[in-house]
């Protein structure tokens, strides 16, 4: 893990800070991509705190508001490596490993499957389907 990341700095900070501003921060650590998803005002009520507080939490962390913080969670996640296996701890046993990435993947396909345009992808499909000829590249 990183010690200069956003999940570092909300691991040392969560045991200092009033019971309301450790559920954000609980919640930030439990689940970072939806957290990247909410506004202030969704995740203030998921933590049952306010807008203000979750301002003050991330100024806490070194952070001028929400936005500055999303950006810094953000790239610390696209580096991280998969998030289907970033919860996954040393001392978890094999149970926790299979339920911690099944989990995981079954969010990030409802996650695809919540952004999927049907009418997009049927356009997509009949000009496919209609082309002389289909080109494909990839990388990686």
């Amino acid at each position: 893990m990183n010690n200069n990341g956003v999940l570092h700095r909300i691991a040392q900070l969560r045991d200092g800070v009033p019971p309301v501003r450790r559920a954000i921060l609980d919640l930030i650590a439990a689940d970072p991509e939806r957290v990247l998803e909410e506004s202030f005002e969704q995740l203030a009520t998921r933590s049952a705190s306010s807008v203000p507080t979750i301002m003050r939490t991330c100024r806490d962390l070194g952070f001028a508001g929400l936005r500055e913080f999303k950006l810094a969670l953000a790239q610390e996640l696209a580096i991280s490596g998969s998030p289907l296996h970033r919860r996954v701890q040393p001392h978890d046993d094999t149970a926790q490993v299979v339920a911690k990435i099944t989990r995981s993947a079954a969010s990030v396909v409802a996650g695809v499957q919540s952004q999927l345009d049907a009418a997009a992808l049927d356009a997509a499909a009949e000009a496919i389907a209609a082309a002389s000829r289909v080109d494909c590249y990839a990388v990686g």
